[in-house]
């Protein structure tokens, strides 16, 4: 059976951390994508550890694009 796989965005804090959590406690993999390189980093070593799911980070701060 394979995993489904979320996009969340703004993924270090607030709502976004929460959807991370609810989604990893079901086992499926994420794609975290948030301003903060380093945060992000941290999050996915942590998700990744404590779910052991596929975890991929991008770091990309969007409002540039406008």
């Amino acid at each position: 059976m394979s995993k489904e796989t979320a996009l969340i965005t703004d993924t270090t804090g607030g709502l976004g951390m929460e959807f991370v959590k609810i989604h990893a406690q079901k086992g499926g993999n994420l794609v975290l994508v948030g301003r903060n390189p380093q945060k992000l980093a941290q999050l996915k070593y942590d998700i990744t550890n404590k779910y052991h799911i596929k975890v991929m980070a991008i770091a990309v701060d969007f409002t540039q694009f406008w």
